[in-house]
């Protein structure tokens, strides 16, 4: 396989990972765990000499460093206004790493669990938290590394991409399709 074709983690080693981790003066003994993650390659590393740790290997040219430290940033504002959020740590100067061709972040392992949606003490408690957390309102920061969308751009994004895809057909004579799905009633 040539570079030209290789995936955004294809350098991405078990030995990459915790050389990566090594590289900033940490022990590990070996123990990688994958955890879920839809962009990035998170995996949780075990140490010889403290609890595990978590490291996100962010995906290549989807952000650029600004707007990575930018989250960060903001991660630890909430978490220092006492928000249930887990910060990157601060090692080296940094909370955001490279190794080789690889930009890492490592982070506390925190357990957790999904909140119940269902339960509508759960719902308050969520909104009174989160209430005012945006950047400007919340701890003073701004997010200007990061590109922003509306939903008018949006819809005109889903508009172009309706109109020069196959969807165009299926859609464009709603009154056969539609009698023919399960969802009609």
């Amino acid at each position: 396989m040539n570079d030209a074709n290789a995936t955004p983690f294809a350098s991405l080693s078990p030995d990459c990972i915790i050389d990566a981790v090594e590289s900033l003066g940490l022990n590990c003994d070996g123990r990688l765990l994958a955890l879920n993650s839809y962009e990035n390659r998170v995996y949780q590393v075990g140490r010889d000499d403290g609890p595990p740790l978590v490291a996100k290997f962010y995906r290549p040219g989807r952000w650029d460093d600004a707007a990575i430290l930018e989250e960060h940033e903001f991660v630890q504002a909430l978490h220092e206004d006492e928000l249930p959020v887990v910060p990157a740590l601060s090692l080296a100067g940094s909370t955001l790493h490279r190794y080789r061709d690889q930009r890492f972040a490592l982070f506390p392992k925190q357990g957790g669990r999904s909140p119940d949606l269902e339960n509508s003490d759960t719902l308050e408690r969520m909104g009174r938290s989160w209430a005012g957390s945006t950047p400007s309102a919340r701890c003073g920061l701004t997010a200007t590394a990061r590109r922003w969308t509306s939903p008018a751009s949006a819809w005109s994004r889903a508009i172009t991409c309706w109109s020069t895809t196959s969807y165009r057909r299926i859609c464009a004579k709603p009154g056969a399709a539609w009698r023919n799905t399960p969802w009609n009633g």
